[in-house]
């Protein structure tokens, strides 16, 4: 968040708002779609949205900021936590060995499917219909149906009405899907714009802003009480609350502190001197299309790119089978020499799947700890070492 809050203070200071090809890729974000529950009696307070890096402890002590929050069942949609979750050991062993029923709903068989104790056929994006809204672009598109749902899968709104029917609760979901989705959009904020559910439907996309290209704060106006732009954060709150205490005074405008763990002299500095850090890979979307065959042609098994300098000191070759490892975890993966990574850098595509590693797999090895005001995942804050790979 620091980062972000110094790019945007930086964009500032040298003019670089409010026009076109400026600004840092942050824009105007409007607060104006329905957040509306569609489950009856559930409020946020009674059910509260928890950062899945909390999750752990509050599976190893039953606690939740302090009170008895015991949790014996997860039902997983739209994610593959056992490889995209950082410290997959810890999210493992702590939360999916701490759970009394693990359900999975997904469209094609992931790592996190295999922890499953009941697996649900979702129905593939192209087999439903959907509601999308791109803060980042300014729009809404809808993705209608191309085929019925194959076989026995099915969409996960009507998953959600099934298991609510079937646990004896028909009436906790008793919206369409269509009534679900409008009352994400049909809200005076955006009808005040002319759009609507239907018309979104109608026209398959709809822009909040007429103006093509759309520029966030044009001519330097500001929706602020000065009607300038602010750098100093007067309130600042967590990202999610947690339970956790932090420095009030140290969020109120953006500085340098000491990463976790990744900076010379932290307390694990002695025994890992390389920083791993991750890049997106061309070949897939984040985990999307890591199963694609076509891609993988292309694309067949995981790297770890780095500086001929580290690699030589530690004897490793270009094409070597390499463990990269720490204290959480470790992975295994081709070594690929280039000169363009830092000396002390090790850089790897994010996304592969725990079982296309010979052994082990990246997110293995990042840290679950997280800053008390951001509360996100840190994925170029780790510390390894790496040897070549002895497969006995």
């Amino acid at each position: 968040m620091h980062a972000a809050h110094a790019n945007i203070t930086m964009a500032a200071l040298t003019g670089q708002i409010g026009y076109p090809g400026a600004g840092t890729g942050v824009g105007d974000f409007k607060a104006c779609w329905g957040i509306n529950a569609v489950v009856k009696g559930m409020t946020a307070a009674k059910y509260p949205m928890i950062s899945a890096l909390a999750l752990p402890e509050i599976m190893r002590t039953d606690k939740w900021k302090g009170q008895d929050y015991p949790i014996r069942s997860l039902y997983v949609y739209a994610g593959n936590p056992v490889s995209n979750q950082v410290n997959t050991n810890e999210y493992i062993n702590d939360v999916v060995g701490n759970m009394d029923l693990y359900v999975v709903a997904d469209y094609t068989f992931t790592d996190t499917v295999k922890y499953a104790d009941i697996v649900l056929p979702a129905a593939h994006w192209f087999e439903q219909q959907e509601l999308v809204p791109i803060s980042a672009t300014q729009c809404f598109l809808h993705s209608e149906k191309a085929i019925d749902p194959l076989y026995e899968s099915k969409s996960d709104f009507e998953i959600l009405k099934l298991l609510a029917a079937g646990m004896g609760h028909p009436d906790l979901i008793d919206l369409s899907e269509d009534e679900y989705m409008s009352q994400v959009v049909d809200t005076p904020g955006l009808g005040a714009l002319g759009i609507t559910y239907d018309a979104i439907k109608e026209n398959e996309d709809m822009y909040w802003y007429a103006d093509k290209p759309w520029i966030p704060w044009k001519n330097a106006e500001f929706r602020t009480e000065s009607g300038r732009m602010e750098f100093y954060v007067e309130n600042p709150t967590v990202q999610f609350d947690v339970g956790q205490e932090f420095d009030e005074d140290r969020e109120h405008l953006p500085r340098y502190f000491n990463p976790t763990e990744a900076y010379e002299g932290s307390p694990t500095w002695d025994k890992y001197k390389l920083i791993l850090l991750s890049e997106r890979p061309r070949f897939r979307v984040h985990s999307m299309w890591s199963d694609n065959a076509y891609l993988r042609e292309l694309d067949p098994e995981p790297t770890i790119k780095m500086n001929p300098a580290d690699a030589e000191v530690r004897g490793i070759a270009d094409g070597d089978y390499v463990e990269v490892y720490n204290d959480r975890g470790h992975c295994v993966a081709r070594a690929v020499l280039n000169d363009g990574i830092r000396p002390g850098c090790m850089v790897y595509p994010k996304s592969w799947q725990q079982h296309q590693h010979k052994a082990g797999c990246w997110s293995e090895l990042l840290t679950s700890e997280y800053d008390p005001v951001g509360v996100n995942e840190s994925y170029f804050d780790n510390l390894v070492e790496v040897r070549v790979w002895n497969e006995e």
